[in-house]
């Protein structure tokens, strides 16, 4: 039995959107499993364990438990009529030459052997033995090509006939020690990542996959796992809105957008000034949807604050608060103001305007 190693697959290019993310790396994953199994372990193979990691600048797959050859197995294959297999000398004739040289066997190898229908000449081969790294190197390209799919496309001048949702910058593949060498939208593969584009833009070395993930946690700033980016941001809005002395509201489809929107999440703690007259609803709506900005309660009631997750570790909270004061101002003045609008026209009114709109 060959050795086992662990393989890990990392695409690095400019920011995704945050709903591309998810639905991109499930079927690369479950795509690279069906290439593996089919190519390396010859079907399904309970001992492969896969995870998949996702940031806004990058895709991974990493495999356990992946063997150094493909399986060996002896196939014998079954060619012409043994009468027209042999000639009156009993050597082997031109249509068994070609039919071991179309198999890739040696006419050494050959021989007769009768069945239900007749006598036939075989050809017995062993199949398999193949590097994991050549069949890896083989079938990647093609499984990124076909099977990460998208809402939207785009080339580059680098990228040839390749498309992809964003420009690939990097790619890094590696099995136990050892790169996957390959060439993809104009890049060749190593074993090489990059941290937080702001915090840490220098390469990484990865040397082994086991290594990847606390790596780039400890000198890239970034956390790759999006289970652990949620449990910190969750755990961090919940500090900042205890620090107000009120409580987080929950928003769970909120959390789920940011967590795929920030490579190491940064809380910060914003005033939210006037516009405490605004409707619960509408506050919320508004800062949720163009801030991504999370709300905080006290006794049922919002307190004028909001909460902000900004993808910068290193961030200085004094410079940036103003920012994204700045940016609520504005959405919260147009929310009031056709508000204001709306309840100057009184509800009659606006149902007539509607009933002269036309959905297509």
């Amino acid at each position: 039995m060959s050795e086992t190693r662990t393989f890990l697959l990392e695409i690095g290019f400019e920011e995704i959107p945050a709903s591309y993310l998810e639905p991109a790396v499930r079927p690369l994953s479950h795509w690279l499993l069906q290439y593996i199994e089919n190519e390396l372990t010859g079907g399904p193979d309970t001992t492969l364990k896969t995870r998949i990691y996702y940031t806004p600048r990058r895709m991974s797959v990493l495999i356990e438990n992946l063997p150094d050859e493909s399986l060996k197995t002896l196939k014998i294959f079954k060619g012409p009529p043994a009468k027209t297999a042999k000639d009156e000398q009993g050597n082997w004739t031109i249509a068994a030459k070609k039919f071991a040289e179309s198999k890739g066997v040696n006419e050494k190898d050959l021989h007769i052997k009768e069945d239900e229908n007749g006598s036939y000449v075989m050809a017995p081969k062993e199949i398999g033995g193949e590097s994991a790294i050549s069949i890896l190197a083989r079938i990647i390209p093609d499984c990124l090509q076909d099977h990460v799919p998208f809402l939207k496309n785009m080339r580059w001048p680098q990228s040839g006939k390749i498309t992809f949702a964003r420009p690939i910058r990097w790619i890094c593949a590696i099995f136990g020690d050892e790169v996957v060498e390959f060439e993809f939208a104009g890049l060749k593969s190593g074993n090489l990542t990059f941290g937080h584009r702001f915090a840490h833009p220098e390469a990484i070395t990865i040397s082994h996959p086991d290594e990847y993930v606390q790596k780039l946690r400890d000198e890239g700033l970034v956390l790759v796992d999006p289970a652990g980016r949620k449990t910190l941001i969750v755990a961090e809005l919940s500090k900042a809105a205890k620090k107000l002395d009120g409580a987080l509201v929950e928003d769970n489809e909120l959390v789920a957008e940011v967590v795929n929107l920030v490579e190491y999440p940064k809380v910060l703690t914003c005033d939210l000034g006037g516009f405490m007259d605004l409707p619960r609803e509408v506050l919320q709506t508004a800062l949720a949807k163009h801030q991504r900005a999370f709300v905080v309660e006290k006794n049922g009631k919002l307190i004028p604050y909001f909460l902000v997750v900004t993808n910068a570790p290193n961030l200085k909270s004094d410079l940036a608060k103003v920012w994204f004061e700045r940016m609520a101002i504005s959405r919260l003045e147009d929310a009031d103001f056709f508000i204001k609008e709306d309840l100057g026209k009184g509800l009659e009114a606006l149902v007539q305007e509607e009933s002269r709109v036309e959905w297509i």
